[in-house]
Order: C-alpha cells, then structure tokens, then sequence
C-alpha cells in the first residue's frame, strides 16, 4: 500500500507485509498531489511521475510525462484540457486524447466538486442536506453530501464507489445506482483502498491521523460477489448473444450459398437445354444439306 506522510512530502512509502519501504527521491521539488490507479500511484512534482512496487523491498519511479501547456490540474490528479471549444477530463494515467467530455452546461457544474474517474464517467460531489447520487448525464455522476470536501474512491475493477459523508461510509453500485450504507468502529474520513478482501481507510485520532485496515466488511463483501456474479453474468449473456447472431449470420451465408447453388443449377440446365436445342437444329441442318446432296447428285 502506497502512502506519503504530511509531514514530509518529498517523500514516498510503501507498506508491505507489516514493513516500510521508501522511495529514493529522483524528482525536483516537493510532491504536491498524488493518487493511485490500478496497482501504482501517479504524483505531481515538476512533472507527471508513476511510482510502481516491486517486491519486496523496492519502488520504482518513472516520469510520465511532462504537463501541457493548455492543460489545467483539476486535482486528485485529475486533469483537463480544451479541443474545439469543448473541456475533456482524463486521469494522470490516461491518454489526454482519451479524456471524457462534459457534456452539460459547465455551469450546471458551478457548486460541484470533481473527484474521480470511474468507468467513463466523471463523478462530483456537491453540498446537500441528504446523501444522495444521480446521474445528470451519460458522462456527469452527482453525489450530494453536507462536506463535499473529501475524496471519493473508485476502482475501475469494481461498479463500486465509495464516499464517506460523516462517520459512515456509502457505496454506490453504480449498476443499479442503489446506495448503501455501512457504520464502522472507528471514525474515517475516506477510503484509501479495497482490495483483496481488505478495506484501508484514512481517520482522524485526537490530533493523529492513522490507516484503518481490516477485512471487508460482509455488506460490502456481499455486494462485490454479487456484483461479480451480474457482471459474470451479463457478460455470458453478451457471449451468448454474439454466437447466436454468429449463427444467424451463419445459416443466411449457408441459405444464400444454397439459393447460389440452386441459381448455378438452373443456369446450367438452361444451358444444356440451349444447347441441345442448337444440336437439333444443326441436325436438321444438316439433314437438308444431305437431301440437296443426293438430289443434285440424281440430276447429274
């Protein structure tokens, strides 16, 4: 697990198997953001670096890339950028080419906070009395929570996201856009991570802050094997959707070749009976060509 201490942001660890692994500083300044996709964790300093651990001991850095000069840092390593009067946004690990559009009035999105990147959508958080989540186009998702100032984690592997308004925290399966809501035992304020059946979450001691880890909880257990299943699921279904219009597609090529194959046959027979037809003709031809034969013979 990936982490860099507030009080020293020049500065990466890992945490693996109870022991502490730090980076060797190969960058220019302090760390100003950071965030992990996937199996790494990107971070801003003079430019775009991704940090990758090799176990056991080690933590390879490596620049991205360097920023662009139209590009605007939105945060979490968030980026935007403009093409043809419209804003995409990508994450620090995408191709900017790729960025999602906003496709709604930007000013819809005027009190809204951008926190992530999930499945091709970008999700928001905004203040409201109620936590609530919506969609407000094919590409904008809403949360709405009374401080919409912490991060929101989502993992592309999951249909899951998860926001922690006050002591609880809330998962949005963003499948069926129902949310749920589980109460820990200790105060956190977001999640760092779920993976392999462990939860990490980040929460204030007194005037400490300390990583929480313990096994996912069962809720949230039984909703990600739920959710694996209706993915397993629909994606069986897809597979079988293809292989029965594959079939459709098969058995009008082996109709058509048949319709083909009859058309050739018809041709062939009215061929054959042409040239019959042209033989008979000759044969009376020549039948006559043999009477004039024998008559001029008789006049001689």
């Amino acid at each position: 697990m990936f982490y860099v201490q507030r009080w020293d942001e020049s500065s990466i660890h890992v945490m693996h198997n109870g022991n502490k692994v730090k980076a060797t500083k190969c960058w220019n300044g302090d760390i100003k953001e950071y965030n992990g996709f996937g199996a790494d964790i990107y971070f801003l300093a003079d430019m775009i670096y991704v940090a990758t651990f090799r176990p056991p001991d080690k933590i390879q850095i490596e620049v991205f890339r360097g920023l662009m000069q139209n590009e605007k840092n939105e945060g979490f390593m968030l980026f935007s950028s403009r093409r043809d009067g419209q804003k995409f946004v990508y994450r620090a690990c995408d191709n900017p080419a790729d960025g999602i559009e906003i496709d709604i009035g930007e000013a819809t999105l005027n009190d809204c906070y951008l926190r992530a990147i999930h499945r091709g959508k970008l999700v928001y958080v905004k203040k409201g009395d109620e936590v609530s989540a919506r969609l407000l186009s094919p590409n904008i998702l809403v949360f709405t929570e009374k401080i919409p100032f912490q991060p929101v984690y989502a993992n592309e592997d999951s249909p899951f996201i998860y926001f922690c308004p006050g002591k609880a925290i809330c998962i949005l399966d963003t499948t069926t856009m129902k949310l749920y809501t589980y109460t820990p035992s200790v105060c956190v304020e977001h999640i760092v991570s779920v993976r392999e059946g462990k939860i990490t979450a980040k929460g204030p001691e007194k005037i400490q802050y300390f990583l929480y880890t313990a096994n996912v909880p069962t809720i949230i257990r039984e909703l990600e094997e739920t959710a694996a299943l209706e993915e397993l699921e629909e994606k069986n279904r897809r597979e079988r959707e293809l292989k029965y219009k594959d079939a459709e597609v098969q058995v009008t090529m082996e109709i058509a070749v048949d319709d083909h194959a009859k058309i050739l046959a018809d041709e062939n027979i009215k061929r054959v009976e042409l040239l019959e037809a042209e033989n008979s003709q000759l044969k009376i031809q020549m039948e006559e060509l043999r009477l004039k034969y024998n008559r001029a013979l008789m006049m001689v």
